[in-house]
């Protein structure tokens, strides 16, 4: 469940328009202040400072967000993190990445196996 939740979020990130993303690449882009397209924990923390969260409560959700295990929360990942957050995950986007899952097509996904 983890893996195909991880890909939905994904797909759903890259798949979401300027239209409907918009206002979070503001967000991403104000904390972005090297340009670099990613934030460091460092940063992530100082973002967060007000919400009152204790050192291992920042570094879990920094690890939950930080999907690829890079130690730095790339655009995608922090779109994918607000959308679920938020709840703006569509049907078609969850269709899209099980598509992506399904290679044989047989409305079933199996991992682990090839």
């Amino acid at each position: 469940y983890p893996k195909l939740r991880r890909l939905a979020l994904m797909v759903t990130a890259h798949k979401s328009t300027t239209d409907e993303i918009g206002i979070l690449r503001k967000v991403f882009d104000h904390y972005d202040t090297d340009r670099s397209g990613a934030l460091n924990y460092e940063t992530f923390v100082q973002i967060l400072n007000e919400a009152g969260f204790s050192e291992d409560e920042y570094r879990d959700i920094f690890d939950a967000v930080n999907m690829d295990g890079s130690g730095f929360i790339h655009y995608t990942e922090f779109l994918a993190a607000t959308i679920e957050a938020v709840g703006w995950i569509s049907e078609e986007r969850l269709a899209e990445a099980f598509d992506r899952v399904d290679h044989d097509n047989t409305g079933y996904v199996r991992f682990g196996t090839s």
